[in-house]
């Protein structure tokens, strides 16, 4: 038989408390709900920032400097880098005092000059010379030397291609020993010595050039006497 359906059961909390009417019914039905804020702990995010810094500095520091037997704590060493029978002077223009080194390797703005290069890493390890110099805007491969940075608005600037006549070769000799002929892999992974000196050239040199220039890169002044004029 037709009719009407039944009205829906009504929950607990739709039933009218005694005494409301409708519209109050209503009214607390649409009302608002406030949401409460935690407060912000500073210490949770404070703690792990400093943790996070503190990542960052050891990864930049084992970035400069890699572990190893044979390294001493404090040494000096010096370096030449020549374009077409010209020395790069551009160098003089990092050091130290300029603050575009760090302490862990560096050099000095009344030392520049002669290219000396102070390794005074935080702890008692090796450093690659490619650490050196990719702080002194310098890359190097088997047949490209790239100066960029300081160098750039000078003869220097830019990448050399070895080619034709032109040759890139890289040298170094130890305090007691003498100068060799290194691959581009072997410098940019050594560790130079205390007393040790580097070098790079570009262009085309005759062997008694090569002796003279060789000759003209100055045993680093603040490791004390040259052995070989002691």
């Amino acid at each position: 038989m037709g009719g009407f359906p039944p009205p829906p059961l009504m929950s607990d909390e739709d039933r009218p408390a005694p005494g409301q009417d409708a519209r109050e019914r209503r009214r607390q039905q649409h009302k608002p709900t406030r949401r409460v804020t935690q407060p912000v702990n500073l210490r949770k995010l404070v703690v792990p920032a400093i943790v996070i810094l503190g990542v960052g500095a050891l990864a930049t520091a084992m970035i400069l400097i890699d572990p190893g037997e044979d390294c001493p704590g404090h040494w000096h060493s010096t370096f030449q880098v020549w374009v077409d029978d010209e020395i790069v002077t551009s160098y003089t223009g990092y050091s130290l005092e300029n603050g575009n080194l760090p302490t862990a390797m560096h050099m000095h703005r009344g030392s520049s000059t002669q290219y000396e290069i102070h390794w005074e890493p935080p702890v008692k390890r090796c450093a690659e010379f490619d650490d050196f110099f990719r702080l002194v805007d310098t890359s190097v491969s088997k047949d490209r030397l790239t100066l960029d940075g300081l160098h750039e608005d000078t003869p220097w600037g830019g990448t050399h291609v070895a080619e034709g006549n032109a040759t890139l070769t890289f040298y170094h000799k130890p305090a007691d020993g003498r100068w060799r002929a290194i691959s581009a892999s072997s410098f940019n992974d050594r560790q130079p010595q205390d007393g040790e000196r580097m070098l790079v050239l570009f262009g085309d040199y005759t062997d008694e050039r090569i002796r003279e220039i060789q000759d003209g890169v100055p045993y680093p002044p603040a490791t004390g006497t040259d052995p070989e004029h002691s």
